[in-house]
Parts: structure tokens; C-alpha cells; sequence
């Protein structure tokens, strides 16, 4: 599964990825640099609206157009490449509404023998570029009178191969950074199952537990300096504490 992961990009990365994308991200207001985005906080997605292609925020977990509340989202960060096109909450999007979210990393969690903790790793690409994940995203509209809109998205999630494996069974469907496979996927040309999944790109090292907590004193440069195998002593979980 994929439930944090950083946007912290230089003005290298942000060309990079306007050249991918084929749409402006340099507004200061788009930028997030952050190391721990978790679940119902924003992030930069790219996407294609009324033919357009754009980069907007959105928040990470979706909430479905038909959703009574804004409950679901903290639940529904990842969607499984292999029932999307079967599932309702996102079956129509598969072939609407699709987007990208560029990630400097990604958090994964390894099961530690004899140990109660899960021990963090932060994945990236080996060649340092920005990660391409793909996606899905909504558009809500609820509250009183219709008045709130909230355009959330999920990530694609496939079964883990290459050193992911060791950690999860599932990780997120990674495109290929020179943007072909971006396009094929935004263009609506690509479809669902004839992803290629680049595991073959990403490399990852341990880092600290604090990642494991959201907020003041959690979001800093050091929460992707590498850790020795069992340094670090504690407890946590995916959602923190």
C-alpha cells in the first residue's frame, strides 16, 4: 500500500516535472514541501480537466461525488489495479478521471522479527528523478447547500515485486519517469491492467520512526536520513503514536 510519502522538490525537479506533466506546477501556492504527507492533507496531483491539462492541490483519500459525508476518505488512500475497473467507488473514474501525483518518496513499513514495531523505509528512484504515481480523483460537493467542494484523490496500488516485496505485498503503481507512460495513463490511451509498473527505478533505505506521527516536530529533512537496521527504539504504527 502507499499511505505517506514527501513532496519536496528543487527548481530541477519542478522543471522536470512541468516536462512530464506538460502543465506549470511553478506557482508558489501549489508547492507543498513536506516530508510526511498522510491521509486527508493536500498534495500536488496533476490531472486533466475540461481537456486542459492542469496541476491543482488535492486531498490525499478519496471522497466519491455520490458520498453522503467526507467520511470515506481517510479509508479510501489506495485503490488495487487489478478490481478498479469492478469496483464502483471507482470504476467510472478509471476511465475519467485519472491523475499523477509526482513524489519525491514514499514510506513503506517492514515487519521486524520478534519485534512489536514496523520499521519505516523511504523508497525513491535510484536516479534521484521525481516519482510518478498514478491515480484517481473526484470532485465532491456536500456540506450546507452544496456549498463545500473538495476534489480528493487514491492512489493505484499493484502487487509488490524487486525489494518492495520484503516489506508489503501491495506498492504503488510507479510510471515511467520519462513521461511516455505518464501520458498514456492521463491521455486515457493506457489502460488499467497494461501498466508496467518501473519497481526496477526505486531504491529505499531505513529511516526514523518518528515519521510514524503527523504534525509539529515530524515533518523536517531528517525524517529521510538513514537509519542503521534497529537504532532506533519505540513502537509505531502507520497512522501514528
Amino acid at each position: 500500500m502507499c499511505g505517506r510519502f514527501a513532496q519536496v522538490f528543487t527548481e530541477k525537479d519542478v522543471s522536470r516535472i512541468e516536462e512530464i506533466l506538460r502543465a506549470a506546477m511553478g506557482a508558489e501556492d501549489l508547492l507543498i514541501d513536506s516530508f510526511n504527507i498522510a491521509p486527508t492533507q493536500e498534495a500536488v496531483i496533476g490531472r486533466v480537466v475540461d481537456g486542459e491539462r492542469r496541476v491543482d492541490r488535492a486531498r490525499f483519500g478519496l471522497v466519491p461525488s455520490w458520498a453522503k459525508d467526507r467520511s470515506h476518505q481517510a479509508n479510501m488512500i489506495n485503490a488495487r489495479v487489478e478490481t478498479v475497473s469492478e469496483k464502483p467507488a471507482y470504476r467510472e473514474l478509471a476511465g475519467t478521471r485519472r491523475c499523477v501525483l509526482p513524489v519525491s518518496g514514499f514510506y513503506e513499513w517492514e515487519a521486524v522479527a520478534g519485534a512489536r514495531y514496523k520499521q519505516p523505509w523511504y523508497v525513491a528512484r535510484v536516479d534521484e528523478e521525481p516519482m510518478m504515481l498514478a491515480g484517481l480523483w473526484d470532485r465532491w460537493a456536500g456540506g450546507t447547500h452544496q456549498s463545500e467542494v473538495i476534489d480528493s484523490f487514491t492512489l493505484l496500488t499493484t502487487e509488490a515485486r524487486g525489494f518492495m516485496a520484503s516489506m508489503h505485498h501491495r506498492m504503488p503503481v510507479v510510471l515511467g519517469g520519462e513521461g511516455g507512460l505518464v501520458d498514456g495513463w492521463m491521455g486515457m490511451e493506457l489502460g488499467v491492467v497494461d501498466i508496467e509498473n518501473q519497481e526496477d527505478a526505486l531504491g529505499g533505505k531505513r529511516v526514523s520512526r518518528r515519521v510514524n506521527s503527523v504534525g509539529a516536530g515530524h515533518d523536517d529533512a531528517g525524517l529521510v536520513d538513514e537509519v542503521r537496521e534497529g537504532e532506533i527504539e519505540g513502537e509505531g504504527t502507520l497512522w501514528g503514536g
